[in-house]
């Protein structure tokens, strides 16, 4: 694999670019010290992964890596790992859809776990054609939550229509009521198990399903209350996640995890260390060993 390392502090730089060269199957493109440089050497050289220093001069790697994100760039978005002395940017390298998050100074074994799931990544892309962005199948790895593979291949969407269809009249079954969501302009109707999930946005809360996302001036405690009863859960204390739609977990970094919802987006969403335990009892089982 083709890794690049993109760090403003030489010393940083060096040790991660030494722990990289003791892998065989790495092979080292030219470093970066800025944002700038980093855009052309990418650009140039074309890396399979990028270890990418959160704070760099011209332009952050936060930054860097939302360019390649948002669809602006031309070529061939490299895969991220995020590199810090700081835990808080963790929750925003997620929503980059980073690989990894390494806190410094380096952990050899820790460093060694991020460079399996790079491959593990690669050769998902490699089986895939190359044409898709990796994760939006089934990710090597993971933790099923449940065996139900029709489900998960169906999606969201006949999930969604089927709780709708238990709420309706002579649908038989208990009606609960609605989630009334004033977005400023008017006021939408929710059935509460079509939410998939939601997460706080600021001072206001975005509310998913598979059809439409509406902002509410709710907190997410006041959401989870009105909620209350249906399997939803805090996986994080920014998101709220209805756990029918949870199709598999996935490890990340430093104990926490992913879980992967089985919608049209594959939604990929962060579970707090403190609350790893009680997703896997709520979801009726015990993590392998």
């Amino acid at each position: 694999m083709k890794v690049m390392v993109a760090e403003d502090e030489r010393v940083a730089r060096e040790e991660l670019t030494y722990l990289l060269s003791c892998h065989p199957d790495v092979t080292l493109c030219p470093g970066a010290e800025n944002g700038s440089e980093l855009l052309e050497l990418v650009d140039q050289y074309h890396p399979d992964v990028v270890f990418l220093d959160i704070h760099m001069p011209s332009l952050s790697g936060i930054e860097a890596a939302r360019r390649w994100r948002n669809g602006s760039w031309k070529g061939r978005a490299p895969q991220v790992v995020f590199v810090t002395a700081y835990e808080q940017y963790a929750v925003e390298a997620f929503g980059l859809d980073a690989v990894d998050y390494l806190l410094k100074p380096y952990d050899e074994e820790r460093l060694g776990e991020t460079l399996e799931r790079i491959r593990r990544r690669l050769a998902f892309r490699g089986r895939d054609g190359g044409g898709h962005a990796v994760g939006t199948g089934t990710v090597p790895g993971i933790v099923r939550a449940g065996g139900d593979t029709a489900g998960q291949e169906r999606g969201g969407e006949g999930a969604a229509k089927g709780l709708l269809t238990s709420a309706v009249p002579g649908g038989g079954g208990f009606r609960r009521p609605k989630l009334l969501v004033d977005d400023g302009e008017k006021t939408v109707v929710l059935h509460p198990g079509a939410v998939q999930y939601a997460v706080r946005n600021g001072r206001a809360v975005e509310i998913h399903t598979d059809s439409l996302t509406v902002s509410a001036k709710w907190t997410l405690a006041e959401l989870e209350e009105r909620l209350a009863g249906l399997n939803f859960f805090r996986t994080h204390r920014s998101y709220l996640v209805n756990l029918e739609y949870v199709s598999a977990i996935e490890p990340w970094f430093n104990g926490a995890y992913t879980v992967i919802l089985n919608d049209r987006a594959r939604t990929k969403i962060p579970v707090s260390r403190n609350a790893v335990k009680e997703l896997f009892e709520r979801l009726g089982g015990r993590r392998s060993s």
